[in-house]
C-alpha cells in the first residue's frame, strides 16, 4: 500500500483496548486502502494465499459499504460531516449478561 501514490501514514494510530486499533485516515489514504484491497481481492494476490485474499476482500467490502452509507447519510442531511467511522471487528459478539 505504501507504493500507492495516495497513501500517507496515518497521523494518529493507537490501541483502544481489547486488541482494537484506531487509525485516522485522510481521504486520499482511504482511497489508497480501498484501491489496494480491491486489487488484492480481485486476484492480485496469488491463489496460494487465501488468507491475504480473504482479509483484503473483507476490508474492501466493509469499508466500501461504510463509505456508501456515509455518502447516503450525508446526502440526506443538510449538515456536512467531517468524519466517517469505519469499524472492522470480526470477533464474535459476546452474549448479553443475564441475571
Amino acid at each position: 500500500m505504501r507504493s500507492d501514490p495516495f497513501f500517507r501514514v496515518p497521523e494518529r494510530i493507537g490501541e483502544v483496548g481489547e486488541g482494537l486499533v484506531e487509525a485516522y485516515l485522510s481521504g486520499p489514504s482511504l482511497l489508497a486502502v480501498l484501491s489496494t484491497m480491491r486489487k488484492l481481492a480481485g486476484g492480485a494476490c496469488s491463489a496460494d494465499d487465501p488468507v491475504t485474499w480473504a482479509l483484503a476482500a473483507s476490508v474492501y467490502r466493509r469499508a466500501r459499504l461504510a463509505v456508501d452509507e456515509a455518502t447516503r447519510l450525508q446526502d440526506e442531511d443538510d449538515e456536512d460531516s467531517d468524519f466517517t467511522t469505519i469499524v472492522l471487528d470480526d470477533r464474535p459478539r459476546r452474549p448479553a449478561a443475564t441475571s
